[in-house]
């Protein structure tokens, strides 16, 4: 079988193909442990992830009258990854807009399936229309970020580079006043300290 486009190009199916068989690494228990994190360590992950939360929620409450009044701006990396924790409401619309996504493309699937007719752009559609929403906060998000980096860069007197996904020192370590405001220091580096002290109390 074959396909002729404008360009002469063609496609060719070959009678025969390669197929590689991969044994089931998960069922040696060594090999497991290299393979897929402990539940200690997805512990740990999560109560990382509650610290940071707790964090920045409360650096937000704390000066929320200087970010409305642009007295305080909010470092993006400092909260990369954590835009959709920002506040109890925001998670919740999250989670609400992502169960709505799952039920809409899933309801299209089970229409296609009791017709018999796969119809992939229209479920392409649906799922593109339900997750717009996301999808604009995280390009506003990359937006933001990619502005903190090449601000930094102008402050420092550093050449432009493509913007790289980099780490912020957590909101509690920048010295916001309502005497002013002074610029982050250009300090890409991970808090080690915060890591250790919840790694202790967990």
């Amino acid at each position: 079988m074959k396909t002729t486009k404008s360009q002469k190009k063609q496609v060719r199916f070959s009678n025969r193909s390669l197929m590689s068989v991969v044994d089931n690494l998960s069922l040696n228990k060594e090999l497991a442990s290299k393979l897929w994190y402990s539940q200690e360590e997805t512990d740990l992950f999560k109560a990382w992830l509650s610290h940071q939360v707790r964090e920045v929620r409360t650096q937000l409450g704390d000066h929320s009258a200087l970010i409305d009044e642009d007295a305080v701006t909010i470092n993006a990396a400092a909260i990369l990854g954590l835009e959709k924790y920002l506040s109890p409401e925001l998670t919740v619309e999250y989670k609400d807009r992502r169960l709505a996504l799952q039920r809409a493309v899933l309801a299209e699937h089970r229409w296609h399936r009791a017709l018999q007719i796969p119809h992939s752009s229209r479920l392409a559609m649906i799922s593109s229309r339900n997750s717009r929403w996301a999808r604009e906060r995280a390009r506003a998000a990359a937006l933001f970020l990619e502005q903190d980096v090449m601000q930094d860069f102008r402050e420092m007197n550093l050449p432009a580079t493509t913007p790289r996904r980099c780490s912020m020192p957590p909101l509690n370590e920048a010295d916001a006043t309502e005497e002013g405001h002074k610029g982050h220091p250009y300090q890409r580096r991970w808090s080690t300290a915060s890591w250790s002290s919840i790694r202790n109390n967990v």
